[in-house]
């Protein structure tokens, strides 16, 4: 089983990889919001309901 993705990076790759988001977009709100995993968690809030990358993680692997 593969490890939730921790680092920034590793979270916009998978964001982008599982079609939660466009890459465009993402790199429009990290240009305008920061690149830091609190923008990060406001885009997965924003585009799935999930608070954290851990949290979508685990309804992910659930699935």
């Amino acid at each position: 089983m593969e490890e939730c993705p921790k680092t920034v990076e590793d979270v916009y790759d998978f964001l982008i990889q599982n079609g939660f988001v466009s890459e465009e977009a993402l790199c429009l709100f990290t240009n305008v919001h920061g690149w830091n995993m609190e923008t990060m968690n406001d885009v997965i809030e924003a585009t799935t309901g999930y608070r954290s990358m851990e949290q979508l993680w685990e309804e992910w692997i659930a699935e």
